[in-house]
């Protein structure tokens, strides 16, 4: 899904830039796309063979939040909450109720293409913050709770190594893959100044 707000915003930022009508055309069009095949009531597919709840949704959101109303959103993100916040303010990768959801991280596992804990369950520190300044923009006194437990487990993980880390366990504050990576730390300050 989040491929598809991806390209949604460079269709507009190329019709932005050229005024061509192609670009509005192809931009309406995929929004249109995204409204049929992928929106049902409040919740946001993150592919259409795999009709999974993941936290793809809230890089679409960063990424083009024009397709939605903040309404819209808003009813979007209550029920993606429901599904991917974990207590200690992570945001899992996959849905909590899911059957393949896994809370125990089992690191990389490249060479299995079953039970990765990766993209069924690790919870991503970039993909946090990015909800997380999703929240904010969308509605910060409501989801205010939430935004503060992800920045209070950003502190925590930096007092503890001195940097943010790739992901974490679902179960618990817990590091897994790399030990420091640019883009937590990018949108952990992205996060902050926006905030501020």
């Amino acid at each position: 899904i989040e491929i598809q707000f991806l390209m949604a915003n460079v269709y507009d930022n190329l019709y932005n830039y050229t005024k061509d009508n192609e670009y509005k055309e192809k931009l309406e069009k995929i929004k249109l796309s995204i409204r049929e095949y992928y929106l049902s009531d409040s919740s946001l597919y993150d592919d259409l063979k795999d009709k999974k709840i993941r936290c793809n949704v809230f890089l679409s959101y960063y990424y083009y939040p024009n397709v939605f109303s903040n309404y819209e959103w808003e009813k979007i993100f209550d029920y993606s909450l429901v599904h991917l916040y974990l207590p200690w303010g992570g945001i899992s990768s996959l849905s909590k109720l899911d059957k393949s959801f896994i809370p125990e991280s089992n690191e990389d596992n490249y060479f299995r293409n079953e039970g990765k804990s990766m993209h069924n369950g690790d919870s991503w520190i970039y993909i946090n913050n990015i909800a997380a300044i999703s929240l904010y923009k969308v509605n910060k006194e409501k989801y205010r709770e939430i935004i503060e437990k992800i920045i209070e487990a950003d502190n925590e993980f930096i007092k503890m190594i001195g940097t943010l880390p790739e992901r974490s366990y679902a179960s618990k504050i817990k590091i897994a893959g790399a030990i420091h990576q640019l883009w937590s730390l990018a949108t952990y300050i992205e996060l902050k100044e926006i905030i501020k």
